[in-house]
């Protein structure tokens, strides 16, 4: 229980214990509470003094990280800001399918992104709710440095975000994916990343220098090529690219006009 200036608290071996709020010292912030320890408990967050600046009407919460915290509303997770008020929809599901221990729950921002469950497939958003990495990866996990570890038809990677503004993807292959993986020949390839922009570099790593951002769907040549990564020329620019995302271009067949087909003349 709570008054004005003072917390009071009791436990099954505990006697009651009166202390000051500010004797307390946490640091300033925001964190998750409950009204009870069951399934249909209530959350809500207080802060630092242990006052309730955030309704608990939410039926799942997480901490706030960078100004974010994920809640769940009606079955479904967004995520708020610490006035309280919606900053991303509710149009997430839970994780809980690739969670350690199986508990309902989303995953907190990094840097301005963050992984999230929409209809079974996982993807990545940023801060203003736009998707930056499609949906089509069958989990993602959050790793350090805008890196993710990622899943697709049980093959696993990893998936690099190199910036805010336009992040581009860069999808390094395992240790064991990269010990089967043969340079790609010479000739003509057309960029598939299901969306996203693809990262060339200086470089055939993913720390190298961003030389430019190629479209999903755009044709390049292959001039040379390693394990995993390709050396290619589109427009003015060359450089290396993940390998993983290029297949081989066909060019669409020839428009014919039938010999029976006769021109028309415009009309004045």
């Amino acid at each position: 229980s709570v008054d004005s200036d003072y917390l009071y608290w009791s436990g099954k071996n505990v006697a009651a214990v009166r202390i000051k709020r500010e004797e307390l010292k946490l640091p300033k912030g925001y964190y998750p509470v409950a009204d009870s320890t069951t399934e249909n408990a209530k959350w809500g967050y207080i802060n630092e003094y242990l006052f309730l600046d955030i309704a608990l009407i939410y039926s799942g919460a997480e901490d706030f990280s960078e100004g974010f915290a994920a809640v769940c509303k009606d079955g479904k997770w967004g995520y708020i800001g610490t006035d309280g008020k919606e900053k991303i929809p509710f149009a997430y599901d839970s994780i809980k399918a690739i969670d350690a221990e199986g508990k309902d729950g989303a995953f907190s921002f990094e840097k301005g992104f963050v992984s999230v469950n929409k209809n079974g497939k996982y993807g990545i958003i940023n801060t203003k709710g736009e998707t930056v990495v499609n949906f089509v990866f069958d989990a993602i996990f959050c790793g350090k440095n805008g890196k993710y570890v990622a899943c697709k038809n049980g093959e696993w990677g990893v998936i690099t975000l190199s910036d805010k503004a336009d992040p581009g993807i860069d999808v390094t292959p395992t240790s064991s994916q990269q010990s089967n993986e043969l340079p790609v020949s010479m000739g003509t390839y057309i960029i598939k990343t299901s969306g996203s922009v693809l990262n060339m570099r200086k470089e055939s790593n993913t720390e190298a220098e961003i030389v430019a951002k190629i479209p999903n769907g755009t044709v390049v040549e292959v001039m040379k090529s390693v394990s995993g990564w390709a050396y290619v020329k589109y427009g003015r620019y060359e450089g290396w690219v993940n390998s993983s995302f290029i297949a081989k271009y066909t060019p669409p067949p020839a428009t014919t006009v039938s010999a029976t087909q006769t021109a028309t003349e415009p009309t004045t």
